[in-house]
């Protein structure tokens, strides 16, 4: 988690929870999750944007 120097944006990174996939794993298409998509596909890690909707600095 970060904030641009004004606080007025917060950036949230959240690692895609098949982190523990180990790379022989990986190869092999065995996957420990398939987030956010579901099914077979490659898990994926997602970046969330905060913003305050008065433009004030996020968390006051």
């Amino acid at each position: 988690m970060t904030t641009t120097p004004d606080g007025r944006t917060m950036f949230v990174n959240v690692q895609h929870p098949g982190a523990h996939t180990s790379a022989d794993e990986f190869a092999q298409g065995r996957l420990g999750s398939h987030w956010p998509d579901g099914g077979h596909t490659i898990p994926r890690s997602a970046t969330l944007v905060i913003t305050r909707e008065d433009g004030a600095v996020v968390g006051i």
